[in-house]
């Protein structure tokens, strides 16, 4: 058998694979859960919600949005007010991804939906106004078609697990 310079760099990638050390990591809370317990504090806040059907298009946070994801936009001069270390690109907005829990103020024992922040929205209605994408708005309001009555109210928290007298 011959020794060639491919059998070489072979034996140097395969002692450099092995040689990896295992890294624990502690899953007890999501990096977005941190991200967004040290971004923001206070609520929950009661807002409007309404209805919006991004069709698979790109949102603020440079990612494309389904109208089955459990995505939101939100109120734009809220969004950007967060990213102040590049304001000039919301696709660096820190807020984005970010889980926010959204109940329906209209629905007798609702029941919190976990959504993400991928978008803003500049007509959103009032401070911290937000849209819901088809399957989002249905899963908060119980509504099949959101588009019938358009605005809702809602309250919302910043993270998937606020307090539960919220």
């Amino acid at each position: 058998m011959q020794f060639t310079l491919s059998s070489a760099i072979a034996l140097v990638l395969a002692g450099a694979v092995t040689a990896m050390p295992i890294v624990e990591t502690n899953n007890s809370t999501s990096l977005l859960d941190e991200r967004a317990a040290n971004l923001i504090t206070g609520g929950p806040y009661e807002a409007t919600m309404t209805y919006y059907a991004p069709n698979g298009g790109y949102g603020a946070c440079g990612t494309p949005i389904a109208n089955t994801d459990f995505a939101i936009a939100m109120k734009q001069s809220l969004f950007e007010s967060y990213n102040t270390e590049h304001p000039g690109n919301q696709n660096l907005n820190p807020l984005c991804g970010t889980p926010v829990r959204i109940t329906s103020l209209e629905t007798p024992n609702a029941q919190g939906v976990v959504a993400y922040i991928r978008d803003s929205c500049p007509g959103c209605q009032g401070d911290k106004g937000i849209d819901a994408t088809p399957a989002l708005c249905t899963a908060v309001t119980g509504q099949a078609d959101c588009m019938l009555q358009g605005t809702f109210r809602v309250k919302w928290k910043f993270g998937p697990n606020p307090a539960p007298d919220y």
